[in-house]
């Protein structure tokens, strides 16, 4: 399978979701975790709503996730990301990572 086909599966596992519930919204960051400007962690976890999604893109990878408002997992980079404040039950987890 070439990665153009690929990256085109991945982009429809990650719109579907957003097509069907309308209110999800799409965050973007340039770390998991860290708390800086520009994490994922950072994003206020009172702001983000059951589905939302989000792409992260590092110098080694882009990671798409999703928000599970009601996980409560433990946190385990970059699998499953807690916001660091607000964050309740929210955790962004892991769908797919390209490299």
């Amino acid at each position: 399978m070439t990665n153009k086909i690929k990256i085109a599966i991945i982009i429809l596992i990650c719109l579907f979701p957003v097509l069907c519930f309308a209110e999800a919204r799409w965050y973007q960051a340039t770390a998991t975790i860290g708390s800086a400007d520009g994490a994922l962690d950072s994003i206020n976890g009172q702001n983000l709503n059951d589905g939302d999604r989000a792409i992260v893109a590092t110098t080694i990878a882009v990671h798409f996730f999703y928000l599970d408002a009601d996980s409560a997992a433990s946190e385990s980079d970059p699998d499953v990301v807690s916001p660091d404040s607000n964050a309740g039950d929210k955790r962004w987890i892991l769908i797919t990572t390209v490299p």
